[in-house]
């Protein structure tokens, strides 16, 4: 029971109404909250006569190749060990590159002793281009090593437990900044028309021109100044538009990203694995299209007061909600919810049939 004070409260009458307050509400706050609507185990019957409401669940579920947005949880509870992205694997330098950088560089092979021959046979570098501080060699062509000083920058964990960007003291003779780690997500191979399949799905789905791939180029450093010169990069479009005398745009129209010739590289949900293969997404976009298909032939063939008790179902908690939905209140909000629910389903399922066959 809540309440509201104003300047004429005196403070008797205040007392009165929180202890009213207090007698009134529960001592857990989740006893506030209304119970969520649970399925009645051995409920089989029931199972049974909804099931073309599963269907129209499966429906009327929009469709979310981003895997996860604003308006969608992250489902984190999977154990991170049973999902994988296949990755690139970097490593510098290349075997390639450190034949190239050693070719001028003077070896000298050091036997280890080991009883009855045959020991492992080193390689020691003793000259060529090389250089030496201390004892300690310090360049191979165009490699450095450490010398014991030198640091680099890495992310570390703090005492409590949060990520930062700190360095860490390199030991003499550690190869300075050297790369291993995962690179760029891996597609795989896929035919052509399958490509053009699925970038016709994801242009239909969300309603934009067709998929178009660009080509990146290398990048050259200006000589010069162009003229005219571009605009700072820190400025807005307009701004910059109006930096070189165009006038200004309009709202963008929308858009597929241009930077892969395969679409769904750019959506996360296409490239995650879990414990059991994924589907191709070329596939799952040609069932999509004819899953959204069908279900607006079964929509059309369904009275408008059957497609609002379906629509109510997919959000109500129990029947009472689809019925004061409908517009119906008190007790009886109840039974009709029921009873239109019911009528709907049974109307749902001839039309599924009748398409079917």
């Amino acid at each position: 029971m809540a309440f509201k004070t104003d300047d004429n409260w005196s403070p008797s009458m205040h007392r009165a109404a929180l202890a009213a307050w207090r007698r009134n509400t529960p001592a857990h706050d989740g006893a506030l909250m209304p119970e969520p609507a649970r399925p009645v185990a051995g409920d089989r019957p029931a199972a049974e006569r909804f099931a073309a409401l599963k269907r129209w669940r499966q429906w009327s579920r929009r469709d979310e190749p981003d895997g996860t947005n604003f308006l969608r949880a992250d489902s984190d509870n999977e154990a991170v060990s049973s999902a994988s992205i296949d990755r690139s694997h970097e490593i510098r330098p290349s075997i390639a590159a450190i034949r190239r950088e050693l070719k001028n560089v003077e070896m000298r092979q050091f036997c280890h002793a080991q009883l009855g021959g045959g020991g492992a046979v080193d390689c020691i570098p003793v000259g060529g281009d090389i250089d030496i501080e201390d004892g300690k060699i310090v360049r191979m062509g165009r490699f450095r090593f450490s010398n014991g000083q030198q640091a680099e920058r890495c992310l570390l964990l703090s005492e409590f437990g949060k990520v930062r960007l700190g360095a860490v003291r390199m030991p003499a003779g550690a190869l300075m900044d050297s790369v291993d780690r995962s690179g760029a997500a891996l597609g795989p191979g896929r035919r052509p028309v399958a490509i053009v399949a699925s970038n016709e799905f994801f242009a239909q789905v969300l309603g934009t021109p067709p998929a178009r791939y660009i080509k990146g180029g290398k990048r050259r450093k200006a000589r010069d100044i162009p003229v005219p010169p571009l605009p700072p990069t820190s400025m807005t479009l307009n701004e910059a538009r109006a930096f070189v005398g165009l006038p200004a745009a309009e709202k963008m129209p929308d858009g597929l990203p241009c930077g892969s010739p395969f679409v769904a590289d750019s959506f996360i949900a296409f490239a995650t694995v879990g414990k059991r293969p994924l589907a191709e997404p070329q596939d799952n976009a040609e069932t999509s299209l004819a899953e959204r298909q069908e279900a607006e032939m079964i929509r059309q063939s369904l009275s408008d007061d059957d497609a609002k008790t379906l629509d109510a179902a997919m959000t109500a908690s129990n029947y009472e909600e689809i019925g004061r939905s409908l517009g119906h209140c008190g007790q009886y909000a109840r039974h009709a919810g029921k009873r239109a629910l019911i009528a709907a389903n049974d109307n749902l399922a001839v039309a599924v049939k009748k398409i079917a066959s």
